[in-house]
């Protein structure tokens, strides 16, 4: 989907630097992996996956007051459960939260439902227009007059199609 500016992208920015903060601040030096400070306190027994929580239920508080669906809102929780409930397990929790990235996810969710919604709002021929679709012109009365006239076609399988008074094409095989 193109990259489309929504009346929140300041709002957005904010969040995308909260969610890489958390989920991809450091580069693991012999493996490579990135991991966030969500990861580092997942690290502190009981205590580290409540506070990787704050930030993850800001980015969903931010949602809800962005103007985001109930089904949006749904999966950025569901996200966020994942992430909690697979953390509680010591050593695997913190080998899942390396991989599982919940609050980069989520602000990719708001996001994409963001562009969307404000897309839905732009007139068809600029939505067209932004896919590439900017030199289809609507019909005028010449030219659908015109494709009334058309003579019969001939389809390369051989069947004949002709057009009638009001303009429907009828299949006839020769």
């Amino acid at each position: 989907m193109p990259k489309v500016d929504t009346p929140h992208e300041e709002r957005l920015q904010s969040l995308e630097r909260l969610a890489h903060g958390m989920d991809r601040a450091f580069r693991l030096p012999v493996v490579g992996t990135r991991v966030g400070w969500d990861s580092i306190l997942g690290l502190v027994p009981g205590v580290g996956d409540a506070l990787a929580l704050a930030p993850a239920g800001y980015i969903v508080l931010s949602g809800y007051r962005m103007g985001a669906s109930n089904g949006t809102l749904a999966r950025m929780v569901g996200n966020i459960g994942v992430d909690a409930a697979i953390g509680t397990i010591p050593l695997v929790g913190d080998l899942f939260d390396i991989g599982w990235k919940a609050n980069l996810r989520n602000v990719a969710i708001l996001r994409r439902h963001l562009e969307k919604k404000t897309m839905a709002g732009e007139p068809l021929a600029k939505r067209l227009a932004r896919r590439g679709f900017d030199h289809i012109n609507a019909p005028t009365r010449k030219t659908l007059k015109a494709a009334r006239n058309l003579p019969q076609r001939v389809h390369s399988r051989g069947s004949v199609v002709s057009t009638t008074s009001a303009g429907e094409a009828r299949l006839r095989h020769s």
